[in-house]
């Protein structure tokens, strides 16, 4: 599977010893998948052309040291969809994406080495219009409609220092 070129740019600057700050900007090459192709035996069975552009992702987030074991974050990111209005479908109804994140690392001074991270982040996602009309070997069908997605992840991970 060939993926998309990309490139980024960061910045990350410690204001003092608890204030540190980042910003990122991230360029993905999205143009360069142009059709879902299936193939069989070397014929071609379907063609879906999807066109998509390129885009730009910006984020920005911080961490704050509260105590020497206890830091809280934050970010906050805008990611451009590849997906233009001409070939969105309800296969991938994808819509500019804003994601918001807060976070914490506690130190265990109980035992030491060990320290716990947790986050929740929610992901924001552009309503957006559809309006299809699959080619004849799909169907042929139409459709009109909007999508309305979300995302949501809760993590909680562990670490051993030794």
């Amino acid at each position: 599977m060939d993926i998309p070129a990309n490139a980024s740019l960061d910045w990350v600057h410690q204001f003092s010893d608890r204030l540190t700050l980042g910003l990122s900007a991230t360029w993905t090459q999205w143009s360069s998948f142009k059709a879902l192709t299936l193939k069989s035996d070397g014929s071609t069975l379907v063609s879906i052309p999807y066109n998509y552009k390129n885009t730009w992702m910006y984020s920005l987030g911080g961490d704050y040291k509260l105590t020497d074991d206890l830091t809280v974050r934050t970010g906050v990111a805008f990611d451009q969809t590849p997906t233009p209005n001409s070939t969105r479908d309800p296969r991938i109804p994808d819509g500019d994406r804003v994601f918001a994140s807060l976070g914490f690392g506690y130190n265990i001074r109980a035992i030491p080495g060990l320290s716990i991270d947790g986050a929740y982040s929610r992901q924001f996602v552009e309503t957006v219009k559809l309006k299809t009309k699959n080619i004849d070997r799909l169907g042929a069908a139409s459709l009109e409609g909007k999508t309305e997605i979300k995302g949501e992840v809760i993590s909680l991970g562990a670490t051993y220092a030794f």
